[in-house]
């Protein structure tokens, strides 16, 4: 998850690279590189490898400072693997199955989920598992 031509940086500018990398934004590759004059930045990646709660710390003020923004300036893939983590939850599609056996109608949701499900697959470059099995 490198930058483009429009974006040099990689990621949202209120961001610094140790949270970019927090957040997905740039691999470690690419931090190392952006960090490789910067005693700073090495400093804080440091602190966040060895620190979990303090790179929670970081990672909570990189969301605040993106406000509302950060989920539309998540990365696409992450979006996408949220959407097929929520769609695919076991617990979520159990409370579902018990409500249709209540007689609760369901159908309109579980085509909602299907729906966001096939766009999050595609969305990870995921094949059905059909095609998948056909092209071994």
């Amino acid at each position: 998850m490198t930058g483009d031509r429009s974006d040099p940086l990689g990621y949202p500018h209120q961001l610094d690279p140790v949270q970019a990398w927090l957040l997905g934004y740039i691999d470690l590759p690419t931090l190392l590189d952006q960090a490789a004059g910067s005693p700073d930045v090495l400093a804080l990646y440091g602190r966040a490898v060895a620190d979990p709660a303090y790179a929670e710390a970081l990672i909570e003020r990189a969301q605040q400072s993106l406000g509302a923004t950060f989920d539309e300036a998540m990365p696409p893939a992450d979006v996408a693997y949220d959407t097929y983590v929520a769609v695919t939850d076991p617990t979520d599609q159990a409370l579902l199955m018990e409500q249709e056996a209540e007689g609760q109608p369901v159908d309109d949701e579980l085509n909602v989920r299907q729906s966001e499900f096939e766009q999050a697959r595609e969305a990870l470059g995921l094949r059905p598992t059909g095609e998948q099995e056909a092209e071994r």
